[in-house]
């Protein structure tokens, strides 16, 4: 369990157009291709849900595309590495084990996975990490009550394979407009017919997997010099929209060697958040979560903590085997 950490509600930085919070909550998801080797090739993020009886502390789950996983279990025997990012500018990275557990949804033509994400609270202390709250997601009585739909401005966070980082994650920011929201099921060359909102922007390899946010359109009133009254838009609050799928490329041609050539034809796939929340509300995790605020209420609940803790001990700093072992103790399977 973790403490809940400002999201996008906190006052603006205006310093900067897009949130610290919505490049934070992206991890990286790379293959060990040598030993001291990693290719990074897509996009995972924290999302967050209060405890019921404990809104002081939250249960974390990592999400990312189902496709990313698969690919990974037929290419590279299912193991893979995760990159997180540390409060001291440096990356925690660790390695997966084959059997960690991702959770998919009940009907398998849903493109996205969720797995728990709950290490002890002296690894959180280290990691520089935002979630996205359950409580954002968008749905359909949010697009109705903030009139969210197309030509909305979207933006999509996370790996730029040439471009990933050295020693820490180094997110990109691409923005674009809400195409089409979902209505009728778009084809999927490999889950078949899905259910997908569809985005004006250009989705590229590495971001598979990466949260999609898009921000409602405030309609303001205003009287020029000569009395007539004209509208201006402003950006209003945004949400959490879904997960990148994909996109479509349109083919051109052929190269000098015969390789068929195509073109990214700018409009993607988005896993609808509404797919994603019922993931997150299987009756197995919700079982866990409820078996994680009883054991934590029973422990006393909230303790007060001093702004004056002793300073930590060699033993206590976090390393790479802390992070590993309480990643995996947290993916336990459920029979």
């Amino acid at each position: 369990m973790a403490t809940p950490r400002y999201w996008m509600g906190m006052p603006p930085d205006y310093n900067m157009r897009v949130p610290k919070s919505v490049r934070n909550c992206t991890m990286f998801i790379g293959v060990r291709i040598l030993p001291d080797e990693i290719v990074y090739g897509g996009t995972a993020f924290l999302v967050s849900i209060p405890l019921g009886n404990a809104p002081e502390k939250v249960w974390t789950y990592l999400v990312t595309a189902k496709h990313c996983i698969e690919d990974i279990a037929k290419k590279h025997n299912g193991r893979y590495v995760i990159r997180a990012n540390r409060e001291d500018g440096s990356a925690a990275v660790f390695e997966a084990a084959p059997d960690f557990r991702w959770w998919e949804h009940p009907d398998d033509q849903v493109d996205a996975v969720v797995a728990e994400f709950n290490p002890s609270s002296e690894i959180w202390k280290q990691l520089d990490y935002s979630a996205v709250p359950l409580s954002d997601f968008l749905s359909a009585e949010i697009c109705g009550n903030h009139h969210i739909g197309e030509g909305d401005e979207v933006l999509i966070t996370g790996l730029f394979k040439q471009a990933a980082g050295r020693e820490r994650n180094l997110p990109i920011v691409r923005s674009g407009v809400v195409a089409m929201m979902q209505d009728e099921k778009i084809s999927h060359e490999r889950y078949g017919p899905i259910d997908a909102h569809l985005i004006e922007v250009r989705s590229i390899g590495g971001l598979s997997g990466s949260p999609v946010f898009v921000t409602e359109t405030i309609f303001v009133p205003l009287k020029v010099k000569s009395g007539r009254e004209v509208r201006c838009t402003i950006p209003g609050r945004t949400f959490f929209m879904g997960s990148m799928i994909g996109h479509w490329d349109l083919p051109i041609g052929y190269d000098e060697n015969l390789k068929k050539q195509y073109v990214n034809m700018g409009i993607s796939m988005v896993t609808p958040a509404t797919k994603i929340a019922e993931i997150l509300m299987r009756q197995e995790l919700v079982a866990m979560r409820k078996e994680a605020e009883e054991e934590y209420l029973k422990s006393g609940g909230p303790t007060l903590d001093s702004g004056f803790e002793k300073p930590q001990t060699p033993q206590e700093q976090f390393t790479k085997q802390d992070f590993e072992s309480a990643l995996k103790k947290a993916s336990r399977k459920i029979e």
